[in-house]
């Protein structure tokens, strides 16, 4: 009894893995190849990351050079008939903008 529940946990691990992957990815064979298959997309995930992660930080830094030579950032916002809803969005916005200046 606890071997076959054992086996039907494993196999819907690997159901669940196989749900996980990417169209094209998932091969309906045997569990070692959807292993392999999934060690490969999170091995291209954590590349895209690193990428991602180096380019974040490539913006950052021009932000901030950018920044420091005009003494700030400027950030422009053009409204037409802006309603009492939309003044609301905009403090809403500029409140976030505010928040994500004080975490550099």
């Amino acid at each position: 009894m606890r071997e076959r529940l054992r086996r039907e946990r494993l196999s819907q691990g690997y159901a669940d893995i196989r749900a996980l992957l990417p169209p094209g990815r998932a091969p309906n064979g045997a569990k070692n190849f959807v292993l392999a298959a999934a060690v490969d997309y999170i091995r291209e995930l954590e590349g895209r990351k690193g990428r991602l992660g180096a380019r974040n930080a490539e913006l950052v830094r021009s932000s901030e050079s950018d920044g420091a030579s005009r003494g700030g950032v400027v950030v422009k916002v053009r409204s037409e008939g802006v309603c009492s809803s939309m003044a609301g969005v905009l403090e809403a916005v500029l409140r976030r903008l505010k928040a994500m200046q004080e975490l550099r």
